[in-house]
């Protein structure tokens, strides 16, 4: 009562079991789909070295294979722009869309573009609760995994950043940058779609790719969604 719903939030039991008709994050490939933004923590650089600061990240993950399925690397700010540039990524890779949405409370998710789009082609647009971070938990298990894996061993990463008062001059980030826009989404590219999803992972205890395949062979392509 005296910190809050959110510290109650934190500190509370994590049900074992799930009181849902069906699994939260889905049954079958491309059922649920996770959308979120996170500023990335390293420094960027023009072709010709100009400082050009950080990037936003936009990121959309399978629930039910927690395959990485489309990303976006752009300096605009999270807008209703950057979510359908998104989808276009995720369209150009798997030559469809998700059928179920699950996005925070940002307003770009509750704009008017994607309203329409998603009431165009029959998505299902929902809205995680305010405050509860674990009803996104594999989109945020993903961001937090490319930021260990990847962003912490490049040069110019900004970590330590979060401590800033105790940052000088010698170990400041910002005049170490050295990659560029392209290189990075290049580097995120190999890891989201070449290492993360080729390797065992703890849930499925096989590697997400080939969890897949069985799925849709239990499942069906469903290939009228294409």
């Amino acid at each position: 009562d005296r910190e809050g719903k959110r510290k109650a939030y934190q500190d509370a039991h994590i049900p074992l079991f799930l009181d849902y008709a069906f699994p939260v994050h889905g049954v079958r490939p491309h059922e649920v789909c996770y959308i979120d933004h996170t500023i990335m923590n390293i420094a960027t650089v023009g072709p010709e070295g100009s400082e050009l600061g950080k990037p936003t990240f936009t990121l959309a993950s399978d629930g039910h294979t927690t395959q990485t399925r489309a990303f976006y690397l752009s300096y605009d700010p999270p807008s209703s722009a950057v979510v359908l540039m998104t989808l276009r990524d995720y369209v150009r890779r798997n030559n469809r869309l998700p059928k179920i949405l699950v996005v925070d409370g940002g307003k770009e998710f509750r704009s008017k573009e994607l309203k329409i789009f998603c009431r165009l082609y029959e998505i299902d647009l929902r809205h995680r609760p305010v405050g509860q971070p674990r009803g996104g938990s594999p989109i945020e298990r993903a961001m937090g995994s490319t930021e260990t894996e990847v962003l912490a061993k490049l040069e110019g990463n900004t970590r330590i950043m979060k401590n800033a008062r105790m940052v000088t001059k010698s170990v400041d980030p910002f005049p170490k940058a050295i990659w560029t826009l392209t290189a990075l989404h290049g580097a995120l590219s190999e890891y989201l779609f070449e290492i993360r999803n080729n390797r065992i992972h703890p849930s499925l205890g096989s590697k997400p790719c080939d969890y897949e395949n069985m799925r849709l062979l239990e499942t069906g392509t469903r290939d009228h969604m294409l």
